[in-house]
């Protein structure tokens, strides 16, 4: 069901931003930055030795697994969704520095801000629909309940973070053009 998910949500975007301007919406060096944050943070919190173990009960029988288990895997996967979000933040965040110390050429300004936010893009898109449907699967099947109190202040500080950053970009596009 996960594969049909996500299929259904790629071909929406497929039918919405429609099949020649797919290719805007791929940024491997963006990929590779989210999910190296991700992979850094992980090894940070956890260690080595937890990323194979952790990748390998994905796809495994989740019946056999013990609580503790089941709960350092949904703890695991929780840190996972943010450490996504916030790769994607900062790298949108180093993207916007090196713009801004380069505002003599104006026709890259464009090409930047689109990768900036592909960034965010990404880190939203692991963190909000990959991670926690991985984690929902060691929930679901040990029946237990997650705290999601912190949801709705991660949402809305995404939110503010984004209505910030659009300002931003309007600001500096204004002074660029009236600079030239």
């Amino acid at each position: 069901m996960r594969i049909i998910g996500l299929l259904l949500f790629f071909g929406i975007i497929l039918l919405a931003v429609g099949p020649d301007r797919v290719l805007d919406f791929i940024d491997p060096p963006s990929i590779v930055v989210v999910l190296g944050a991700v992979i850094c943070g992980l090894i940070y919190s956890y260690g080595f030795k937890n990323i194979s173990y952790s990748f390998s009960k994905i796809f495994a029988p989740k019946d056999d697994l013990r609580d503790d288990e089941r709960n350092f895997l949904i703890q695991y996967f929780t840190s996972a969704s943010n450490y996504s979000l916030a790769g994607g933040i900062i790298w949108t965040l180093i993207v916007l520095v090196l713009m801004l110390g380069n505002m003599s050429d104006i026709e890259s300004l464009g090409p930047n801000i689109a990768v900036a936010l592909l960034t965010i893009l990404y880190g939203l898109f692991f963190s909000e629909f990959v991670f926690p449907g991985i984690r929902d699967q060691f929930i679901k099947n040990g029946k237990k309940e997650v705290d999601n109190s912190q949801l709705p202040k991660k949402r809305i500080n995404i939110l503010l973070f984004v209505i910030c950053y659009i300002f931003l970009l309007h600001a500096i596009t204004f002074v660029g053009m009236t600079t030239f």
